[in-house]
């Protein structure tokens, strides 16, 4: 019986070291792929992703925030990295290009008359400026995200402070300005579907447990819970949180889909309501834009675990969570004043986290790829299944 223990213990260790060395030779060349897609979709779109923000950052208001916003390089505030982010187009996440290459793949309608339509691209301007708010939305929340905890008396009390100032402000102006373009829109189904986007994002910073430091702490697992999956809840009502927390899986989608996700499928889904797309339609690309913004999220969760990688992680890492699952006790560690993050790496390396982490994977794949099946074969339809392979690309995915 012993040797039987080892025996499969033996090839679980195998396994989950051929999945690290396989995940970690395609993280080594996901970057790359990605960039090759955005260039690829900015083409089909007909719209560079660094003009979407060129508007607003040539305005009186954002010049004066840029000049405040300059004070603080070298005090090493978060918000530095966001404005630069920003200002250089290095946010690869692209919320506002997935929205426009949902619109051009469901195509426009005969009765949209060409007036509302760029028929150069096959998008409606109504649909370029909902990628566009959807960018500022995101940005601002970014921005608002940096604000850090600080007591008086703190080291560099006075350059934080005045960082969370900017912060704040900042976000703020980017909010202001999303609201004024939508309601130009003069859509009250699709003011309510990106008003409860920010509802969530709302939601999602008071999300329990939390450390001394406001950060976010995944809940004690409770492997006896069930609940219907999350995927099937509502695209308007709020989330029951309550049913979802002590689920790995379900957690992290529930934490990933309030702060940002959310965002990015009820953008997708509002770009066919401007198209006059019918609700069957709709649906798909809420579904795709959510199992895209997933799996983005999960593929960044799976870089700090692979190879020799030291980069830094979330508690609510969807691998830390799927681990605690199988390890509660490592909750003992999470809770303690003074976090050991490198003992953490490597417990969740040499657990079955990545596994399931692989498993969800090709679930996000399957799940996206079935929602776009409803869409019109095009080159905008096939660089979205691009852009899906390539966020799955650490297990080996079949191609449509």
């Amino acid at each position: 019986m012993n040797s039987l223990k080892r025996i499969v213990s033996s090839q679980l260790c195998t396994t989950r070291m051929g999945n690290l060395m396989r995940i970690a030779s395609a993280s080594h060349s996901f970057d790359v792929k990605w960039k090759e897609n955005v260039r690829k979709a900015e083409k089909i779109v007909g719209y560079p992703t660094s003009f979407m923000n060129l508007r607003w950052l040539l305005e009186d208001e954002v010049s004066t925030i840029a000049s405040y916003i300059s004070k603080l390089i070298g005090s090493k505030h978060p918000m530095v990295d966001v404005a630069r982010n920003v200002i250089q187009q290095s946010d690869i996440t692209k919320w506002g290009l997935i929205v426009l290459l949902v619109s051009k793949a469901a195509g426009i309608r005969p009765e949209i008359s060409e007036i509302e339509q760029d028929a150069l691209s096959g998008i409606l301007h109504t649909q370029r400026s909902l990628a566009e708010i959807t960018e500022m939305i995101k940005t601002g929340h970014q921005m608002h995200n940096t604000v850090m905890n600080v007591q008086q008396g703190d080291e560099n009390y006075q350059s934080i402070h005045f960082g969370n100032k900017i912060a704040l402000l900042s976000g703020d102006y980017l909010y202001s300005k999303s609201f004024k373009d939508l309601a130009v829109l003069n859509n009250n189904d699709l003011n309510e579907i990106i008003a409860t986007s920010i509802r969530d994002l709302s939601e999602a910073e008071f999300l329990e447990p939390r450390d001394k430091y406001n950060r976010p702490l995944p809940s004690k697992m409770d492997w006896k819970k069930y609940t219907e999956s999350i995927k099937s809840a509502s695209d308007k009502e709020p989330y029951e949180v309550g049913r979802f927390l002590g689920i790995a899986e379900e957690e992290w989608m529930l934490r990933t889909l309030l702060g940002g996700v959310s965002l990015l499928a009820k953008a997708c889904k509002g770009a066919l309501m401007l198209g006059g797309h019918p609700e069957e339609l709709q649906k798909r690309a809420f579904d795709l834009g959510r199992s895209i913004g997933l799996a983005w999220q999960l593929q960044e969760d799976i870089k700090p675990f692979e190879g020799e990688n030291d980069l830094p992680f979330s508690l609510t890492n969807a691998l830390v969570m799927m681990h605690l699952t199988d390890d509660p006790d490592m909750y003992e560690l999470i809770q303690q004043p003074n976090c050991p993050y490198e003992e953490i790496r490597e417990l969740v390396r040499y657990g079955l986290a990545i596994d399931r982490a692989l498993d969800l994977q090709s679930d996000l794949y399957t799940e996206a790829a079935q929602a776009l099946k409803g869409f019109p074969t095009n080159e905008a339809h096939q660089c979205l299944l691009e852009m899906i392979n390539t966020l799955t690309s650490s297990y080996d995915l079949p191609s449509n």
